[in-house]
């Protein structure tokens, strides 16, 4: 008898079918609703985690990467801004102080009204001072460079004072301008003493008189008081040798005026602190207000035509700041010496109660075109080791200088 079987239905495939259908649609509902996913890559929260993980390991260029995705893909999201002063802070960790200052300078820059915008100025002063200190510490580093990058680290300093008084890191930067001010005045009088050695004489007796004028401390000034005198002699002892010349104007005091031939290291207000904490203080004390410490008067001073044109200027943009003198004419010189023209202009100002002179070229729209300009300028104004600067920064010391002359 033939007997006739009815197939089994397939239950188990149809269960393993099914079961792989539901997964499939929980999946996709999962990728579609999740705000932590999107195209692999996960939302701006997964990618700035992951941004924070590699710093944590060192990794600055996976960093960089998730950063970069994070202000591509969210450019609105709150964590954008962040994100930019966590690469630069990474950078400063490992000492990438160059690539941090362009880093923190881009947030500054972008994100004007970011509420850690304190921290950012301070961070950028950071990364100019240890820029200075490598200068500081390197003999192959000439002594007019050095003090460029020294007086851009102080300028850093004054901007973060300016911009957010009594922050907590107002210690902490107090403590390293003191620091920097004293390296200055060194590096004055290692340039007035080379520029004797060099037979620089007018040089050497400009720049001695600068630090007398400008340094209250009688050590100093005794300092630069030796230098002045030796430079005098060997000036009026090389003009009594020239016998055969054609009788020129006497050598005489006047004579520190003459044009230079190397830039002059500016110097500021002496300062007895012998260096700052290398680590980064977040102390709350009261600041030092180290800027304009001259009494205000009643009446407020016109500007000067210089003066006037960088206060019409946006305050959002920027500026280079060629060097800073206490001897006006000596700017003045300084201008017409190397053909800067109209772009060329300076406001007065004080410090610790010296008048002092500080020269700036252009106006830009921001920091990257500013470093551009200074490949434009001439060899000899570009070893002063020109630095940006806000306009924003140089108006507040113009209106804070009108009420203190």
């Amino acid at each position: 008898m033939t007997r006739h079987c009815t197939p089994n239905p397939p239950a188990a495939g149809l269960r393993r079918g099914l079961m792989l259908l539901v997964m499939t649609v929980l999946l996709m509902a999962g990728c579609s609703s999740d705000p932590q996913k999107k195209n692999g890559q996960g939302g701006p929260e997964t990618v700035y985690r992951d941004g924070i993980a590699a710093l944590s390991t060192g990794n600055l260029a996976e960093a960089e990467k998730r950063f970069r995705i994070l202000s591509e893909r969210f450019p609105d999201h709150a964590r954008v801004p962040q994100s930019r002063l966590e690469l630069a802070y990474g950078q400063f960790r490992q000492h990438q102080y160059p690539a941090s200052l362009t880093t923190v300078e881009d947030y500054l820059h972008n994100y004007p009204q970011h509420s850690a915008q304190a921290y950012g100025y301070y961070l950028r002063a950071l990364d100019a001072f240890e820029l200075a200190r490598q200068d500081l510490g390197s003999p192959n580093v000439p002594l007019p460079d050095a003090s460029g990058h020294v007086q851009q680290a102080i300028s850093y300093i004054d901007e973060l004072t300016q911009r957010h008084p009594g922050s907590q890191y107002q210690s902490d930067a107090d403590k390293r301008r003191r620091y920097l001010s004293d390296q200055l005045i060194r590096l004055g009088l290692e340039y007035a003493k080379q520029q004797v050695t060099e037979g620089n004489f007018p040089n050497a007796i400009r720049q001695a008189e600068q630090i007398i004028a400008a340094n209250p401390d009688p050590a100093i000034v005794q300092q630069a008081e030796t230098v002045r005198r030796m430079a005098r002699s060997q000036l009026q002892n090389k003009a009594r040798q020239t016998v055969t010349a054609p009788r020129e104007q006497a050598p005489d005091s006047a004579a520190a005026a003459a044009t230079p031939d190397t830039p002059a290291v500016a110097t500021p207000a002496a300062s007895t602190t012998t260096g700052p904490e290398t680590r980064v203080d977040t102390a709350t004390t009261a600041p030092i207000n180290e800027l304009e410490t001259r009494p205000a008067s009643p009446a407020q001073h016109a500007a000067t035509p210089g003066e006037q044109w960088l206060l019409e200027q946006r305050p959002a943009r920027y500026t280079l700041q060629l060097l800073t003198l206490s001897d006006e004419h000596a700017v003045q010189r300084f201008i017409a010496e190397h053909h800067l023209g109209k772009k060329a202009v300076y406001y007065r100002k004080n410090i610790n109660g010296a008048r002092v002179y500080s020269l700036t070229y252009g106006s830009y729209d921001g920091p990257k075109a500013a470093r551009a300009a200074i490949n434009e300028l001439p060899d000899a104004v570009r070893r002063n080791q020109p630095w940006v600067i806000q306009l924003d920064a140089v108006q507040q010391a113009i209106r804070a200088g009108q009420t203190s002359r």
